[in-house]
């Protein structure tokens, strides 16, 4: 971008100058609408004022100040069509590094349940061990205090 402004720094300067060359066109179109005004003949006089040979030198400036005029409109819609490119560009890069950045965190967190479930099926599996376990020894107190209870009621019959 900076390359492309120094290159149209003698553009601006040169546009200066034209305008410079509008104004003095301008003073003198006043003053010879003032002159007009005051009773002096008219330079207009039917004919076209540019095709008076003393003003052909300000209609040369003029029409190149309107030729640098449009090509400074257009460089600079050209400037803006860069700008914007570059601008999209960059959208698109941080939209992408968002996105990237929404990634990790869903891995990371995805990486966290895993773990998480895994130490849960642990916990789960240790559980029904002990439920099992918890169950085969009720089932052998079960038999000692039948076995107790038949014993003690053999004992009480005899």
């Amino acid at each position: 971008m900076e390359a492309i402004q120094q290159d149209m720094e003698p553009f601006w300067t040169e546009m200066n100058a034209l305008r410079r060359a509008e104004v003095n066109l301008r003073r003198l179109e006043e003053d010879q609408n003032e002159k007009r005004a005051d009773g002096e003949p008219s330079m207009r006089s039917g004919s076209n004022p540019w095709q008076n040979p003393h003003l052909e030198g300000f209609r040369a400036e003029a029409l190149e100040y309107l030729c640098k005029e449009k090509e400074g409109y257009m460089t600079t819609n050209i400037l803006y069509q860069f700008w914007i490119q570059e601008a999209s560009k960059n959208r698109k890069l941080c939209e992408s590094k968002q996105l990237a950045k929404q990634v990790d965190e869903t891995k990371s967190k995805y990486a966290d349940f895993e773990k998480q479930e895994a130490k849960l099926r642990e916990e789960l599996t240790y559980a029904k061990e002990q439920q099992k376990e918890l169950q085969s020894m009720q089932k052998k107190e079960l038999k000692k205090q039948k076995n107790n209870l038949g014993k003690k009621c053999r004992k009480m019959r005899s």
